[in-house]
């Protein structure tokens, strides 16, 4: 469908960083009449709001959500999309409940996780920021919405967040390191700060050397998605 193909071809160009293109472009998508393919012209309003945030046109991000909710209020990525602005207004308690409702709806929705993260870590909530950015990394590829860029911006975070707790002098022993947020390269430096008597087996997660190589791991990570960052 010529349809779908243009609304691939906007959100390229909303990949690579060409706003006002892309706007052109899903704006130009005609809607069906007929009251069919609903949910492509939800998912192009959506794009078209995400969009907007982007180039800081809140007002017409408000009237492409609006339109987007008109073909459905309850979706995960209308949702998701409504959060995004919320959190672009400053609204981090309404955009946390938007982003609860979206996760309740679909669990392993990837942009809702990767929202939530991110929000959770601009409030200081780090630990849970951590398992939803780890949980939102650990979906398949199969999004059109959620790619490399979205990614190595959840690699990015959990590198913040890591480094908070490293930074942190609050933290509680016994807290386990997630075996997902480490390569297999990364085991042998564990067992080695562990064998060194730098951080007991019982406190590691609080062991502010490797929270540090955390960080650095996300870090790399990003780098590998994003070479250019």
């Amino acid at each position: 469908e010529l349809r779908l193909v243009q609304f691939l071809e906007g959100l390229i160009l909303l990949r690579c960083g060409k706003l006002d293109l892309a706007v052109e472009m899903l704006r130009g998508i005609p809607a069906r009449s007929d009251g069919g393919g609903a949910s492509l012209d939800e998912r192009v309003q959506a794009l078209l709001c995400h969009a907007e945030v982007l180039r800081g046109d809140l007002h017409a991000a408000e009237r492409h959500l609006a339109n987007a909710q008109r073909h459905n209020t309850s979706s995960a990525a209308t949702l998701t999309v409504h959060a995004y602005l919320r959190m672009a207004q400053d609204n981090a308690a309404s955009a946390e409940g938007l982003l609860k409702q979206a996760l309740h709806v679909d669990s392993t929705c990837p942009e809702a996780l990767l929202r939530m993260g991110q929000l959770l870590l601009c409030e200081g909530q780090v630990d849970t920021a951590i398992e939803y950015l780890q949980k939102c990394l650990r979906q398949p590829l199969d999004s059109p919405t959620f790619g490399a860029g979205e990614r190595c911006c959840a690699n990015i975070y959990l590198c913040v967040a890591f480094h908070k707790r490293s930074a942190a002098s609050d933290q509680t022993a016994g807290s386990a390191v997630p075996s997902e947020s480490v390569g297999r390269s990364w085991t042998p430096s564990l067992l080695t700060l562990l064998k060194l008597g730098r951080c007991s087996s019982s406190s590691v997660a609080s062991c502010a050397v490797v929270q540090d190589r955390l960080a650095r791991v996300h870090f790399l990570q990003a780098m590998e998605l994003h070479p250019h960052l």
